[in-house]
Protein backbone atom coordinates (compact mmCIF):
# COMPACT_ATOMS: atom_id res chain seq x y z
CA UNK A 1 0.00 0.00 0.00
CA UNK A 2 1.62 3.41 -1.15
CA UNK A 3 1.73 5.92 2.03
CA UNK A 4 1.74 8.67 0.30
CA UNK A 5 -1.33 8.16 -1.38
CA UNK A 6 -3.04 6.20 2.20
CA UNK A 7 -2.30 9.62 4.16
CA UNK A 8 -3.19 12.08 1.44
CA UNK A 9 -6.14 10.08 0.26
CA UNK A 10 -7.36 10.39 4.62
CA UNK A 11 -6.79 14.72 4.32
CA UNK A 12 -8.67 14.83 1.55
CA UNK A 13 -11.91 13.06 3.03
CA UNK A 14 -11.16 14.84 6.24
CA UNK A 15 -12.23 17.91 5.03
CA UNK A 16 -15.78 17.63 3.80
CA UNK A 17 -16.08 14.42 7.30
CA UNK A 18 -15.55 17.42 9.35
CA UNK A 19 -17.93 19.97 7.45
CA UNK A 20 -20.27 17.07 7.99
CA UNK A 21 -20.03 17.00 11.65
CA UNK A 22 -20.13 20.41 12.47
CA UNK A 23 -23.26 20.67 10.43
CA UNK A 24 -24.84 17.26 12.56
CA UNK A 25 -24.06 18.77 15.24
CA UNK A 26 -25.09 22.26 14.36
CA UNK A 27 -28.58 20.08 13.46
CA UNK A 28 -28.23 18.33 17.36
CA UNK A 29 -27.80 21.35 19.48
CA UNK A 30 -30.39 23.56 17.65
CA UNK A 31 -32.71 20.36 18.15
CA UNK A 32 -31.90 20.02 21.85
CA UNK A 33 -32.44 23.70 22.45
CA UNK A 34 -36.25 23.14 20.87
CA UNK A 35 -36.25 20.14 23.37
CA UNK A 36 -35.94 22.84 26.61
CA UNK A 37 -38.23 25.07 25.25
CA UNK A 38 -41.03 24.66 28.19
CA UNK A 39 -43.48 26.75 25.61
CA UNK A 40 -43.29 23.90 22.75
CA UNK A 41 -45.80 20.51 22.84
CA UNK A 42 -44.61 17.39 24.34
CA UNK A 43 -44.93 16.54 20.85
CA UNK A 44 -42.63 19.13 19.15
CA UNK A 45 -39.98 18.42 22.26
CA UNK A 46 -40.35 14.84 21.94
CA UNK A 47 -39.18 14.88 18.15
CA UNK A 48 -36.48 17.61 18.16
CA UNK A 49 -35.18 15.31 20.74
CA UNK A 50 -35.24 11.94 18.74
CA UNK A 51 -34.00 14.13 15.64
CA UNK A 52 -31.29 15.22 17.83
CA UNK A 53 -30.51 11.68 18.76
CA UNK A 54 -30.56 11.06 14.92
CA UNK A 55 -28.38 13.75 14.00
CA UNK A 56 -25.74 12.67 17.21
CA UNK A 57 -25.55 9.27 16.05
CA UNK A 58 -24.81 10.00 12.45
CA UNK A 59 -22.10 12.75 13.80
CA UNK A 60 -20.39 10.07 16.19
CA UNK A 61 -20.28 7.77 13.65
CA UNK A 62 -18.31 10.13 11.45
CA UNK A 63 -16.05 10.80 14.21
CA UNK A 64 -15.68 6.76 15.04
CA UNK A 65 -14.99 6.28 10.87
CA UNK A 66 -12.17 9.02 11.00
CA UNK A 67 -10.67 7.43 13.66
CA UNK A 68 -10.76 3.99 12.61
CA UNK A 69 -9.43 5.28 9.25
CA UNK A 70 -6.13 7.63 11.12
CA UNK A 71 -5.29 4.48 13.34
CA UNK A 72 -5.12 2.48 10.24
CA UNK A 73 -3.14 5.25 8.08
CA UNK A 74 -0.86 5.15 11.05
CA UNK A 75 -0.30 1.18 10.93
CA UNK A 76 0.54 0.56 7.75
CA UNK A 77 3.04 3.37 7.99
CA UNK A 78 4.34 1.45 10.91
CA UNK A 79 4.36 -1.97 8.84
CA UNK A 80 6.61 -0.09 5.97
CA UNK A 81 8.65 0.80 8.57
CA UNK A 82 9.02 -2.61 10.40
CA UNK A 83 9.92 -4.01 6.95
CA UNK A 84 12.56 -1.18 6.30
CA UNK A 85 13.94 -1.96 9.42
CA UNK A 86 14.05 1.74 10.80
CA UNK A 87 13.23 2.88 14.28
CA UNK A 88 9.53 1.96 14.85
CA UNK A 89 9.34 3.45 18.64
CA UNK A 90 7.99 7.08 17.49
CA UNK A 91 5.31 5.34 14.79
CA UNK A 92 4.51 2.97 17.51
CA UNK A 93 3.64 5.39 19.59
CA UNK A 94 1.88 7.24 16.84
CA UNK A 95 -0.31 4.07 16.28
CA UNK A 96 -1.21 3.73 20.64
CA UNK A 97 -2.26 7.41 20.42
CA UNK A 98 -5.04 6.52 17.56
CA UNK A 99 -5.81 3.98 19.48
CA UNK A 100 -6.67 6.49 22.16
CA UNK A 101 -8.65 8.24 19.87
CA UNK A 102 -10.95 5.52 18.57
CA UNK A 103 -11.04 4.99 22.41
CA UNK A 104 -12.23 8.26 23.32
CA UNK A 105 -14.56 8.85 20.36
CA UNK A 106 -16.58 5.69 21.18
CA UNK A 107 -16.90 6.85 24.58
CA UNK A 108 -17.97 10.29 23.61
CA UNK A 109 -20.45 8.83 21.18
CA UNK A 110 -21.82 6.16 24.04
CA UNK A 111 -21.89 9.30 26.66
CA UNK A 112 -23.93 11.75 24.38
CA UNK A 113 -26.22 9.21 23.45
CA UNK A 114 -27.05 7.99 27.00
CA UNK A 115 -27.55 11.36 27.96
CA UNK A 116 -30.07 12.31 24.59
CA UNK A 117 -31.99 8.55 25.67
CA UNK A 118 -32.28 9.88 29.61
CA UNK A 119 -33.90 13.17 27.89
CA UNK A 120 -35.99 11.19 25.98
CA UNK A 121 -36.89 8.63 28.69
CA UNK A 122 -38.07 11.64 30.45
CA UNK A 123 -40.38 13.63 28.47
CA UNK A 124 -41.98 10.57 27.91
CA UNK A 125 -42.28 10.02 31.49
CA UNK A 126 -43.70 13.56 32.05
CA UNK A 127 -46.58 12.99 28.77
CA UNK A 128 -47.55 9.25 30.84
CA UNK A 129 -47.68 11.72 34.52
CA UNK A 130 -49.65 14.19 32.29
CA UNK A 131 -52.14 11.94 31.06
CA UNK A 132 -52.21 9.88 34.18
CA UNK A 133 -53.25 13.44 36.34
CA UNK A 134 -55.99 14.33 33.26
CA UNK A 135 -57.04 10.44 34.21
CA UNK A 136 -57.10 10.66 37.79
CA UNK A 137 -58.96 14.51 38.02
CA UNK A 138 -61.52 13.01 35.32
CA UNK A 139 -62.22 10.23 37.63
CA UNK A 140 -62.31 12.34 40.82
CA UNK A 141 -64.73 14.80 38.87
CA UNK A 142 -66.89 11.63 38.21
CA UNK A 143 -67.34 10.52 42.19
CA UNK A 144 -68.38 14.23 43.14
Amino acid sequence: MNIPTVTGQLQKDLIGLNVEIARLNAESEKQEEIEADATKTSEERTTAIFKSIDAQKKASQIELDIAKRKLFNEQVLLKSLEKGNESTLNQSIKVSEKQIELIEAQKNADIKAMALRRTANQLNQDLIEKNLDILIDGFDNQKQ
